[in-house]
């Protein structure tokens, strides 16, 4: 008799199978192949380089040595790309924090900017600026979270303020070319490794979704890179446990939100 472990690896060699299956046995296939990754352990690399904001400004850490890369006072937010050569970060609007807390009226109010610096150059741009007058909510940039590098570095994923009840996913080159809608969704994580090498550079995030015949529901889905949903992976639970046991890694965040007081 075949090994069931050999009968699931067969069966996910191509991620198509996904569409066909509920959430319950979408984790059922994937962690009864999950005894594969049981002993092996991939060399890792330590990063030299670290990033960090204070007082508003952001600071590159190179081993022992500390160089301070913005002085507006007004960065924060940052995030260094995989290969060390880009850094993202978010620079508020001057005086638009003020202006967002003071009006209640709005639904969207942006105040900030997405910026990055090419570390070899010490240039920085603004890569991402904010668009609120549009009907298409899937075009609006405001309250910019959340960014994420794609494993590569060539992709920045962020979050921004859309719907009523959710988010949007968008993306844009490093350089700031090639600005996206991606998806709808919160809580974006981008897969950095996983056993399914086709999984590596996809991504997970909560989606609100309808039923035809009335009522709603929300669950973590994988999408690809580009936003086509592959499948639902379940409640926040199923989430937790899909990721253990599969001991999938994602790629860190700069994960920021801006919060005004009533």
């Amino acid at each position: 008799m075949v090994p069931i472990e050999i009968l699931a690896m067969k069966s996910i060699r191509g991620l198509g199978f996904l569409n066909k299956l509920p959430a319950g046995c979408i984790l059922l296939v994937l962690l009864l192949s999950s005894a594969v990754l049981a002993g092996s352990e991939e060399g890792r690399s330590k990063s030299l380089q670290a990033v960090f904001e204070k007082n508003g400004n952001i600071f590159l850490k190179v081993e022992n040595n500390i160089v301070q890369l913005t002085k507006t006072g007004r960065d924060h937010a940052p995030l260094l790309s995989p290969d060390g050569k880009w850094v993202a970060f978010i620079r508020e609007i001057e005086g638009k924090v003020k202006e967002c807390s003071e009006d209640k009226d709005l639904w969207v109010c942006a105040s900030d900017q997405l910026w990055s610096i090419d570390l070899a150059t010490r240039a920085e741009r603004m890569i991402v600026e904010p668009l609120e007058d549009t009907p298409d909510a899937r075009k609006a940039i405001a309250n910019i979270s959340n960014m994420t590098f794609s494993p590569d570095s060539k992709t920045l994923y962020f979050e921004t303020q859309a719907w009523a009840v959710s988010g949007a996913i968008h993306a844009v080159d490093p350089d700031g070319k090639n600005e996206r809608f991606v998806t709808d969704g919160d809580d974006l994580r981008v897969i950095k490794r996983s056993w399914i090498e086709k999984l590596t550079g996809h991504l997970v995030m909560h989606k609100h979704k309808y039923f035809m015949g009335g009522g709603a529901y929300d669950l973590f889905w994988l999408t690809t890179p580009t936003g086509k949903e592959l499948g639902p992976l379940g409640e926040f639970e199923d989430m937790e446990y899909f990721t253990r046991g599969l001991k999938l890694e994602y790629m860190d965040n700069g994960f920021s939100t801006r919060e005004f007081s009533d």
